[in-house]
């Protein structure tokens, strides 16, 4: 008797399959719309998905996870599912009569797109506005019909605001091109909504991203400097003939030379992406370009072991977890991801083991390196490039 085997056939799991017992929609104390749901088996690595789009975690609870959901079409209930790591899902259980909640009624409507007309071979930024929706960074995106036009930088304000830098082909052949915008499980297509046209060897433009001239990065805090690459007829204009401004805010140029602006955003830039123009003072100017102003740095506010507060009087240990209490880490409120944040102590880089939203800050959790000698140490934060002051870290060896 011939025999066969599977090796693949099943798998075995420790647990029961997650289920989702009730969902409460609400709202945040920003006015975000968010869903409560509760259920059993959940795990602190479960994952939330509506309609197949995954949800943003906003807190954890045991089996209670808040969630702010996708935005989906009015009327339309999003089956919502519990996904474990184990691979088990709450429709192994629940898929005759899965759960759903009609979670947001907004619909997508009246795309506005500005400029709405570019010439071939340059790059620009486009600001598109969707009225009837609360876009969402966690779940919006943009796509353009047009193999000829790239979309490099896109960036998501939330009010029903885009703002997208993109690169034009040379070679593209003067078309129009569709424009679409997605949010969540909904999509909006404006047709003919970006005209391309031919070449204009007069239309100066920004080549590349506006950078930090010292780091390097693309985030720039307000009122550090900014350097960027003008191509066309004003890189040839004088220094003290250039305009600058940063979303309409004048800008000091601190150097030109050979196409290369070094210029200072304003200190009073908000926070976000940023359109930065060019004009010269015979009444030349530039597609403007996006940019993004960078919040402050986080600042340490106090280090503590066991809710004692480090300092002279009771140092800190080698293998001891530390609680840093770090303001500007984030917005308040917000989850950060542990693989974003990194502590320096005497230039050992130390991984946070836990982050915590605490009274507008956050509580940042990580074990102080057993190598670190003893004697006046500092401490500082790095999170998505941003680092802070240098805080005092006393440390004993016993």
């Amino acid at each position: 008797m011939a025999t066969s085997t599977l090796p693949s056939a099943f798998r075995l799991a420790r647990r029961l399959p997650p289920q989702v017992l009730s969902m409460v929609p609400g709202f945040d104390g920003a006015g975000n719309r968010i869903v409560v749901i509760n259920g059993t088996g959940f795990t602190p690595e479960t994952r939330i998905l509506f309609d197949g789009v995954p949800a943003v975690i906003r807190s954890r609870a045991g089996d209670t996870v808040t969630v702010l959901g996708p935005a989906t079409a009015q009327g339309q209930r999003a089956i919502v599912v519990a996904l474990n790591a184990d691979g088990q899902s709450s429709l192994f259980l629940q898929a005759p009569a899965p759960p759903a909640v009609e979670y947001d009624s907004a619909d997508l409507s009246a795309i506005s797109i500005s400029p709405s007309q570019l010439p071939a071979g340059v790059e620009s930024a486009i600001d598109i506005q969707v009225g009837g929706t609360n876009l969402r960074p966690e779940y919006a995106a943009l796509a353009l019909g047009s193999s000829g036009v790239t979309i490099r930088d896109l960036w998501v304000t939330g009010n029903g605001r885009m703002v997208a830098n993109v690169t034009v082909s040379p070679s593209v052949a003067p078309a129009s091109s569709t424009v679409t915008v997605i949010n969540g499980v909904r999509m909006a297509t404006l047709p003919f909504g970006l005209q391309i046209g031919v070449s204009n060897p007069r239309q100066s433009y920004v080549r590349g991203r506006v950078t930090d001239p010292a780091t390097g990065r693309a985030g720039i805090p307000a009122g550090s400097l900014a350097v960027l690459q003008v191509a066309g007829p004003l890189a040839e204009t004088a220094a003290t003939s250039l305009r600058v401004s940063v979303n309409d805010q004048p800008a000091v140029v601190s150097s030109y030379a050979g196409g290369q602006l070094v210029f200072r955003v304003p200190a009073s830039s908000a926070s976000g992406p940023a359109l930065v123009r060019i004009a010269s003072a015979t009444g030349d100017a530039s597609l403007p370009v996006a940019m993004v102003v960078d919040p402050p740095p986080p600042a340490i506010v106090s280090a503590q072991v066991s809710g004692i507060k480090v300092d002279s009087s009771r140092p800190a240990q080698p293998g001891e977890v530390i609680s840093l209490t770090v303001a500007g880490l984030a917005d308040p409120g917000t989850e950060v991801a542990t693989g974003a944040v990194f502590v320096n102590v005497a230039a050992i880089l130390h991984p946070a083991v836990s982050i915590a939203a605490l009274n507008g800050q956050h509580v940042v959790q990580f074990v102080l390196d057993r190598s670190i000698p003893a004697g006046p140490q500092t401490v500082s934060i790095t999170v998505d490039g941003r680092t802070s002051e240098p805080a005092p870290l006393p440390v004993r060896r016993n």
